[in-house]
């Protein structure tokens, strides 16, 4: 078995692709039963309503991402908001650029 590139045709070719196929189709199998097993014994979605609240206030009491905190990189001249505004910092001694989290 020379390979399609090296004059032995395409059966090489043939014979991975459908390992391949095998593997997918065995992953999703596999996959499958234990989503089903899980299923019986547990809840696997969260309700509705934590849902349209936001799992992260309903698990750990607070919001993931909130637009009224602002994040910096450190090193960064800058601190951006997730509700699109940013202002510039300076240090402490008020020469050059924080290199801090404001949260």
């Amino acid at each position: 078995d020379g390979g399609l590139f090296y004059g032995g045709g395409g059966a090489l070719l043939g014979k991975q692709v459908v390992c391949a196929l095998v593997g997918v189709a065995w992953s999703m199998a596999v996959t499958s039963l234990i989503f089903l097993a899980l299923r019986c014994v547990m809840r696997v979605r969260v309700l509705d309503h934590q849902e349209s609240d936001g799992v992260d206030q309903h698990v750990h009491g607070e919001q993931a991402y909130s637009p009224s905190k602002a994040y910096e990189m450190p090193g960064s001249a800058s601190k951006h908001s997730l509700d699109g505004t940013e202002s510039t910092t300076e240090a402490a001694d008020g020469v050059g650029p924080s290199s801090s989290v404001v949260v």
